[in-house]
């Protein structure tokens, strides 16, 4: 791919990202709009690429370091705010406020994810793996728990605590939640 042809993207991106901008300035709040600011967003992050103006956010109110991350945050959200339903964006934003250490919007969010889960619970167990280093996970185990109270028989949210509860080095909880999850697909 020749320098002409990279420069030839570059601006088509920034032509996007001038439009989407623009659109989202002017009130038009579109799921799809916001998707394609995010990925713009993404594209400037990734590339090391100056962005001249965030629109979610108040750069003054963050490090310079967290502009990028924080508009995607936002963007993230607002998807959510138009289409609570919007489980990608939930598991979208999880990761960001982990590396924000937003342990309550953390928190928040994974209550979400677990109710809008499906009964695999793909989403839920992909997040869990990426809480090793959260010091305190009692509010992952109280959503938990309270999601297995409503459906006990689904054995991938039993797994889910076990799998927590590894994470907590607790291996006795582990235990008694895979043999309650082994039991249901006996």
């Amino acid at each position: 791919m020749g320098l002409h042809h990279i420069t030839d993207s570059c601006n088509l991106c920034f032509s996007d990202y001038r439009l989407a901008l623009l659109a989202i300035e002017n009130g038009i709040e579109d799921e799809r709009l916001y998707w394609r600011y995010i990925q713009l967003v993404m594209f400037a992050e990734s590339n090391e690429l100056f962005v001249e103006e965030l629109l979610l956010i108040d750069p003054d109110e963050f490090e310079e370091s967290e502009h990028l991350i924080q508009e995607l945050i936002a963007s993230l959200e607002a998807i959510i705010a138009l289409n609570p339903q919007s489980i990608r964006a939930v598991y979208a934003l999880i990761p960001h406020l982990l590396d924000t250490d937003d342990i309550e919007g953390l928190w928040e969010y994974f209550q979400l994810l677990v109710d809008l889960d499906d009964d695999v619970m793909r989403y839920t167990h992909e997040i869990l793996a990426q809480l090793y280093d959260v010091v305190d996970l009692e509010p992952g185990f109280d959503i938990l728990l309270e999601a297995v109270n409503k459906r006990e028989e689904n054995p991938y949210l039993q797994l889910a605590v076990a799998q927590l509860a590894v994470i907590d080095e607790n291996t006795e909880l582990a235990q008694k939640y895979l043999s309650t999850a082994e039991a249901y697909v006996s």
